[in-house]
């Protein structure tokens, strides 16, 4: 008996120093990196974390129980250590949260561990290194030294008691506080059981190659919701009469010739780098002054928090789809590129980055588009090598310089529409060829010294970034002056806005969604400032309005837009009702009657949105339910229309008719990374079809379907990727390629099951030269730091069609397998 006593005595000394430990860590966190001043929530918080604590203390003191009968001193180092371990744990998730601004929740299950160390490495120094092994060594020491001394035996065994009983808890008490105050052990444990258990009454954000069944029940609830909506066909229930109101109009002058209208989307242009905010800097100098000449909304919400949603939103107001608008069989619909064309208008996309990247290229082709720019494909050959460029692309300058060269040589008596895409703030640093570099880093270093310091500690991780978001600033400036002597510039109608914001502000859950919408012509009578909320889907509806109302634009009469257009109030207001699509690709947050609902943490959690989008969270089930209801409809509302073709019946462009050119079927193929690193010996591509085509069409198809598995912990961004490759007889090639995982139907995915993907790719040919090969095959990543050894794909029952646009009709085909 007094060896049990004893066994308990030490552990509960062993405990009690991993509780100092643990609170101290907590403390530290919560006021001297996050400054939390609300005692009542330091309450909250300390309890949940002590709970998390017992949880672990009682996990642990099963094996050291167990132990100890074997061997006391054994028992009592295993304890400590897994005690230290427990609590490096919880540090190591708080450093990957400072980097990457998300909590590790289920991926850690998904995604490969060496990824995620990758992260936190990268965030590393040498000093936190060795505080992490002298913390190690010295709790293990010092526990087991402690753990030889007697303490009252009551008072041990209340100590363990109240451990077990409070263990429990953990598993009542739900993760739901500020993502940057929340213990992240809980929170990934949480996350880990939850997930084979989503809501059974959420809607599935995808579907696996089926159409979403008409429910009549769900599109008269949709239908309560936007009760202005005066729609035409229950079957089409985003097909509506155009009543959109004209709140542009009295705001621009008139103009005998049909305005030029140039759409800029700038990279991770976020609210909280830009000018007209309330941190008091600006890291876009000329974006914040011509904002005070224009009308700007500061509290544009955009539709993603990554790039593939904003231009299809932007330029359309269209559904989500299953992964994203353009990674399917694109809806017959209507967007201002159709409408512009089909009033005579020139179309141009002007963008120095790979247009096969998130299938921008299929959706653009899709639109009618009549240039894109072939900028990516100069930015790879020889000739450019001292040009100033990423790996994306060129940078800004260099882009609107070409872009410019082009517009020079342009009919100044024919109206355009151009659409450009900027890529420079893509990464966390800015590298240029000339001395201007410098320029950029030390303009940002002077801004930020000049902030309070906890200002300063914030944006000083993120100076690269902030260097690049000044260059692209420095760009547009440049841009404006050339086009002022080049591009007609009293005729034109700009629009300026980011695709996603950087998300510097991760504590709130809105922010990587929170842009500025800038508006700036010569035509304007007048400026505002409007900060009631507004989104990148209301822009085509007040446009459409606008053109049609002032300039005489023939539009439809019916539109089908997923906002209901921009709203000119000054102060703030949050009456939109929308939804989002998230980061991996699921509806699973909306805006409803002024609340932002999200279930992204795997919990349902609902915030109130203040001015400048500051969130307050609610715990009101009502609302909670309500919202929930709201984006429930709008998920089915978005797979329905999107997958049975279902948008408008009166599409300006029609889908163009196709006929085979030929039906192939493969059994199945495996690809495999290699075992040795990309740097070391570069990844082989495993063939899937290697075939010669001679045709007279002007554009194929090809359609792709199979079972998809897949081996390894990998991120949905580090898959082994999916190429589809054209080539003629005079070596000119148009190669695709994209992360296979974008191709899986399924809005979730685990390794070693199977699961159904689909393939659409469409590409314009040359048909002065009809001979051409066509090349799909898969390659692993080749990029050491998203390599996997133990990552593999399998295709079986492969499907390929390969189709011609019914034009022409002249086909023969040579196979070589």
């Amino acid at each position: 008996m007094r060896k049990t006593g004893y066994k308990i005595e030490s552990f509960a000394i062993i405990f009690t120093c991993y509780l100092i430990v643990s609170l101290f860590v907590t403390i530290s966190v919560l006021f001297f990196v996050i400054g939390i001043s609300n005692i009542e929530n330091f309450k909250g918080i300390l309890g949940v974390n002590l709970i998390t604590y017992c949880f672990s203390g009682t996990l642990i003191f099963i094996p050291y129980y167990i132990i100890s009968f074997l061997s006391q001193k054994s028992a009592k180092i295993l304890g400590s250590f897994l005690f230290s371990l427990m609590i490096l744990i919880e540090i190591g998730l708080i450093f990957y949260y400072e980097s990457t601004g998300t909590l590790m929740g289920n991926e850690i299950i998904i995604r490969p561990l060496w990824e995620t160390l990758f992260t936190i490495k990268s965030n590393l120094n040498i000093w936190r290194i060795i505080e992490a092994v002298a913390l190690i060594v010295s709790f293990v020491f010092i526990s087991s030294k402690i753990s030889d001394k007697h303490i009252n035996k009551t008072i041990a065994y209340f100590i363990i008691i109240l451990m077990i009983l409070s263990a429990p808890f953990f598993f009542v008490i739900k993760p739901r506080q500020d993502k940057s105050v929340i213990n992240k052990t809980m929170y990934c444990i949480h996350s880990c059981l939850n997930i084979n258990h989503d809501n059974t009454d959420e809607v599935d954000s995808s579907v696996s190659f089926s159409k979403t069944e008409y429910d009549r029940k769900k599109i008269e609830r949709y239908k309560k919701y936007y009760p202005e909506r005066k729609i035409i066909n229950n079957k089409y229930p985003l097909e509506r009469k155009d009543n959109i109101k004209n709140v542009l109009g009295p705001l621009f002058n008139e103009s005998e010739k049909k305005p030029n209208i140039v759409i800029i989307i700038v990279e991770s242009l976020g609210s909280d780098i830009f000018g007209q905010n309330d941190y008091n800097y600006t890291f876009t100098p000329f974006l914040d002054s011509l904002s005070k000449h224009s009308l700007l909304w500061t509290n544009c919400l955009s539709s993603t928090i990554r790039s593939f949603g904003a231009i299809p939103s932007i330029t359309a107001s269209v559904p989500y789809g299953t992964k994203g608008f353009q990674f399917r069989d694109m809806p017959e619909h209507n967007s201002l590129f159709s409408i512009l064309e089909d009033n005579g208008y020139y179309t141009s996309s002007f963008y120095a980055g790979n247009y096969f990247f998130d299938n921008i290229y299929d959706y653009l082709l899709a639109e009618g588009i009549d240039y894109m720019s072939p900028f990516y494909e100069e930015s790879t050959s020889k000739e450019s090598r001292n040009i100033d460029k990423s790996y994306w692309g060129f940078h800004d300058k260099v882009m609107f310089d070409k872009s410019m060269e082009i517009i020079k040589q342009r009919d100044r008596s024919k109206s355009y529409f151009d659409l450009f895409t900027t890529i420079s703030q893509h990464d966390n640093y800015l590298k240029l060829r000339n001395k201007e570099e410098n320029k950029y880093y030390n303009k940002v270093k002077e801004i930020i010294s000049a902030l309070p310091e906890n200002e300063q500690e914030l944006l000083n991780k993120n100076v690269g970034f902030l260097a690049a978001c000044m260059y692209g600033d420095d760009a547009i400036r440049s841009f404006f002056n050339s086009y002022k002597k080049f591009g007609d510039i009293e005729n034109s109608i700009f629009i300026i806005t980011g695709d996603h914001s950087l998300n510097l502000r991760r504590e709130n859950p809105m922010n990587g969604f929170h842009v500025p919408l800038i508006i700036w012509s010569p035509l304007l009578n007048e400026s505002g400032h409007y900060k009631n909320i507004v989104s990148h889907n209301d822009i085509v509806p007040s446009m459409t309005s606008l053109l049609k109302n002032n300039y005489n634009i023939n539009t439809p009469n019916t539109i089908h837009y997923v906002g209901d257009g921009l709203d000119t109030i000054k102060e703030f207001k949050c009456d939109i009702n929308t939804y989002f699509l998230g980061y991996i690709r699921k509806k699973n947050m909306c805006v409803y009657n002024g609340y932002f609902y999200t279930t992204a943490n795997n919990y349902k959690q609902a915030y109130k949105i203040k001015e400048n989008i500051v969130l307050e969270e609610v715990f009101d089930e009502k609302i909670i339910r309500d919202s929930e209801e709201y984006n429930n409809t709008m998920a089915y509302i978005d797979n329905y229309t999107y997958t049975n073709n279902k948008i408008t019946e009166n599409a300006i462009f029609k889908h163009e008719r196709y006929v085979v050119i030929e039906n192939i079927e493969i059994d199945s193929v495996t690809c495999h990374s290699l075992k040795e690193k990309p740097s070391k010996k570069a990844p082989i591509p495993t063939t899937i079809l290697s075939k010669a085509i001679s045709t007279e069409h002007s554009k194929i198809r090809i359609m792709m379907t199979a079972d998809i598995k897949y081996t390894g912990r990998v991120w949905q961004d580090t898959f082994i990727n999916l190429f589809i490759e054209l080539s003629d007889n005079k070596e000119k090639s148009i190669s695709s390629h994209d992360n296979i995982s974008k191709n899986i139907t399924s809005s979730s995915y685990t390794p070693n099951e199977w699961f159904k993907m689909e393939v659409i790719k469409t590409i314009e040919l040359d048909i002065n030269d009809p001979e051409m090969k066509l090349y799909i095959y898969m390659l692993p990543p080749n990029k050491d730091h998203i390599w996997n050894p133990d990552h593999s794909v399998s295709l079986k029952d492969i499907k390929i069609s390969i189709l011609g646009v019914e034009d022409q009709a002249s086909i023969k085909s040579d196979d070589k397998f």
